[in-house]
């Protein structure tokens, strides 16, 4: 359930395309991601920093791009983990569905007059997003849209078809 190797990586060709086709329209791309397990203690913080920095390297070895930045929550507020790392047992406010990693984003590259995608694989990343102001939000998800108010974002299921719905 965790990436805490660099084995457990593996990067779709449709987002691979949809990443490529977003560089060449000169989009930053920012990843913003919860990851619990740090606080949790079954990733360390540089162990996750070498997994970016391999998750960069494989879709420049692809496409000849990459992602301009990580943004990462290491919190769990939840503690009983074996091995758990008291500092980030804490209630903050960067933890998805939280908008603390979008704002400091927006800030970081001056995007507050941009428009800006918020992409992500579930409804805590659009939360986030709608928390943080953004406009445009889309949710990959494989799951039955009946599951999901489509009112307020996007629904797609696939890569392939996001090129069409923005820029």
């Amino acid at each position: 359930k965790y990436f805490n190797s660099k084995k457990k990586i593996f990067l779709y060709k449709n987002f691979l395309n949809f990443l490529s086709y977003l560089k060449k329209k000169n989009v930053i791309l920012l990843c913003i991601t919860n990851q619990p397990g740090i606080a949790k203690g079954f990733l360390k913080l540089d162990k996750l920093n070498k997994i970016h920095e391999y998750i960069n390297f494989l879709i420049n070895k692809k496409t000849k791009q990459f992602f301009d930045k990580f943004y990462h929550c290491p919190h769990y507020p939840v503690s009983g983990f074996k091995g758990e790392v008291k500092k980030y047992k804490i209630i903050c406010k960067c933890r998805k569905p939280k908008a603390g990693m979008f704002k400091k984003a927006i800030e970081d590259f001056d995007l507050l007059n941009c428009k800006v995608y918020n992409i992500g694989n579930s409804i805590v990343d659009i939360k986030a997003g709608q928390k943080a102001g953004l406009k445009n939000n889309f949710l990959l998800s494989k799951l039955n849209k009946k599951n999901f108010n489509n009112k307020y974002f996007y629904y797609e299921t696939n890569y392939q078809n996001l090129p069409n719905l923005i820029l």
